[in-house]
């Protein structure tokens, strides 16, 4: 799905695969996002669905690129993708998110970076949750 749109440019300092991230395009991070909403969902989103990517979206949360989701002005969550595995998380309810789409995203990623997923207790400690449910 991704890999096609994706930028796949190496960004981070030591250069080893575990840490290496990609840059990817806002319009990426919003696809992956609605992804995620639309799983969160279970089904299609609303006709007044947005997606709003933050200022300096990087220096939020280190690692990762943060979308948040919104109907109409309301938020309804916010939606991080790490920029080493692809793995994507919503930090405020401690969900993971697996669908197809977002598996093969997270496959593409790893594929550039060469990282394997972080296991699921550490990616709730890297994202401030005890543990991570699957959406």
């Amino acid at each position: 799905m991704m890999s096609t749109t994706l930028l796949a440019v190496s960004a981070m300092v030591s250069g080893s695969p575990p840490t290496q991230q990609v840059i990817i395009f806002s319009s990426d991070a919003i696809r992956v996002a609605t992804d995620a909403a639309t799983e969160w969902n279970r089904g299609p989103l609303p006709s007044n669905a947005a997606f709003d990517i933050p200022d300096n979206p990087t220096k939020l949360q280190g690692g990762y690129f943060p979308v948040n989701y919104l109907i109409g002005i309301d938020p309804r969550m916010r939606i991080w993708i790490n920029l080493t595995t692809g793995q994507v998380v919503e930090p405020d309810r401690c969900l993971y998110f697996h669908s197809r789409k977002i598996r093969a995203f997270s496959r593409s990623i790893r594929r550039l970076t060469g990282a394997h997923p972080i296991p699921l207790s550490h990616l709730a400690g890297d994202v401030g949750c005890d543990s991570l449910k699957p959406d």
